[in-house]
C-alpha cells in the first residue's frame, strides 16, 4: 500500500492502510448510508465521506481527482489519539499497572 498512486478496494484493511499512507482512495460498499459498516465509520471518523461508493454509483472523473479522498494527518492523529486513550483507559479500568 506504500506504492499506488489510487486505491480501489472493498476491504476494510485496504481502505485502513490506503489512509495511514495517505493514498487517494475509493471504499466500495453495498450501502453507503449504513452505520455499522467499518469503512463507513472510518471514512465519516476521517472526514472522508466521498470516498465512500456503493457498487451501483457511477464515479466521475472529478470524484478520482478530488483532494477529499485522501486522508488528512490531523483527522488521522485525532482518531489514533482517542484509539489510545480508549485502550489505556481500559487498561487502567482491569487494574493494569504500567509500572509493574
Amino acid at each position: 500500500m506504500e506504492n499506488p498512486t489510487f486505491v480501489i478496494t472493498t476491504s476494510f484493511h485496504g481502505t485502513a492502510f490506503a489512509t495511514i499512507f495517505h493514498k487517494p482512495l475509493l471504499s466500495v460498499v453495498q450501502d453507503t448510508e449504513s452505520e455499522d459498516g467499518r469503512m463507513q465509520t472510518l471514512l465519516r471518523d476521517l472526514q472522508q465521506e466521498e470516498s465512500l461508493v456503493s457498487y451501483n454509483k457511477t464515479v466521475s472523473k472529478e470524484l478520482i481527482h478530488s483532494p477529499n479522498i485522501i486522508a488528512k494527518e490531523d483527522s488521522l492523529n485525532a482518531i489514533r489519539n482517542r484509539s489510545e486513550n480508549l485502550l489505556v483507559n481500559s487498561l487502567k479500568n482491569i487494574g493494569y499497572d504500567e509500572k509493574s
